[in-house]
């Protein structure tokens, strides 16, 4: 892997010199972080302060390590998930949300479209027809999370493996209508298909008029406060990382919205916060995004300039925001901090789409 960064990274400088400090500074950093992560694995270091091991953690360096090529680093990852978080349920499979030395407790569904697309594409890159069949697996898994109350259609956020029992809310990180839609392509799929499609039209009702996205879907508090709205932000406030998450994942399904919350940003880089009013789009807050609204917010530009829409994606933004992903991982790899797993595997992603989406090679792979 650190070979082919060289090689590439050559092959960048050569088209676009003018970027090359950058691009040689990122390419550094990434080859730290990825050397830290190695080390984690090689010593099964994952787990949190609590002592338990995330899926989300293990699902985002997963599929960094499957669009990286990088298959020492991904084998292990993979054998974690399917052995210690994948329980089979009929004919699908659920994601354990988290593991420590008790039986889990419930499933996850960003953790499933995550681990789901690290297969998928690790599938694809390692030549592992198991792999891609553990994704459909876990996509039929995640699908059963589907439920439609009062007219609202949503994932529940996750089954409680004790009680039998569906949370009745969902949250919108839930959703990932661009990688659905890829499977169902592929594979002809009709419930993905309609899974994608239900998943777009709910991003795109969460839409506020500031460009933001609201975070939470619960058509329950309607039985409580009849004319409230089911798709809401406690508070009023959204999470700017969360927004562009899932701006990120519906590119290609939802233009507009991924657009607009770039723009959104890019209005205001130079003094971004971690939370905004949802309708008005005011400062709720006066910290700054932590690691993972730069990452996401890269992740989101790159994606979109791939993806033809330059004006949303100007390369003064995507150079700024890259400058500040690298910084921050620069002070990362120095002095990691918790939780470090996440935390690396957002950076690591981020640098891996701007590396893979540079003018030079114009396309970020799925």
């Amino acid at each position: 892997m650190r070979a082919a960064l060289a090689v590439l990274g050559a092959g960048l400088l050569a088209a676009a010199p003018a970027k090359g400090g950058l691009a040689d500074e990122a390419r550094l950093v990434e080859r730290r972080l990825d050397a830290r992560v190695a080390k984690w694995v090689a010593e099964d270091a994952l787990a949190r302060k609590s002592g338990h091991v995330y899926a989300i953690d293990v699902g985002q360096l997963a599929l960094y390590a499957a669009r990286s090529g990088d298959a020492s680093l991904y084998r292990p990852l993979r054998r974690r998930l399917a052995d210690r978080f994948v329980v089979r349920k009929g004919k699908g499979a659920f994601l354990a949300w988290r593991r420590g030395e008790e039986p889990p407790d419930a499933s996850g569904t960003t953790e499933a479209l995550r681990a789901a697309q690290a297969l998928w594409i690790g599938a694809r890159a390692f030549g592992r027809e198991a792999d891609r069949a553990l994704a459909r697996d876990l996509l039929a898994g995640y699908a059963a999370h589907g439920w439609t109350s009062r007219g609202v259609w949503m994932i529940r956020n996750y089954f409680n493996f004790g009680t039998r029992a569906y949370a009745t809310n969902s949250y919108l990180v839930d959703y990932a209508p661009d990688f659905l839609r890829r499977v169902a392509e592929a594979t002809g799929g009709a419930t993905l298909a309609r899974l994608a499609k239900r998943s777009a039209k709910l991003v795109r009702r969460a839409r506020t008029e500031a460009g933001l996205l609201h975070q939470v879907i619960q058509p329950e508090v309607l039985t409580l406060r009849p004319g409230a709205a089911a798709i809401f932000s406690p508070n009023g406030r959204v999470q700017l990382a969360n927004t562009a998450a899932v701006a990120e994942h519906s590119v290609a399904a939802c233009p507009a919205v991924a657009k607009g919350v770039a723009r959104f940003a890019a209005a205001r880089l130079g003094d971004l916060r971690s939370f905004y009013d949802a309708e008005t789009g005011a400062p709720a807050s006066r910290e700054q995004p932590g690691v993972g609204g730069y990452a996401s917010l890269l992740r989101l530009v790159v994606r979109l300039r791939a993806a033809g829409h330059e004006a949303a994606a100007a390369a003064e933004v995507e150079r700024r925001l890259h400058r500040a992903v690298v910084a921050r991982g620069r002070a990362f790899a120095r002095r990691p901090r918790a939780p470090r797993a996440y935390v690396a595997g957002q950076l690591l992603l981020a640098l891996e789409a701007a590396r893979r989406g540079a003018p030079a090679t114009r396309s970020v792979p799925e």
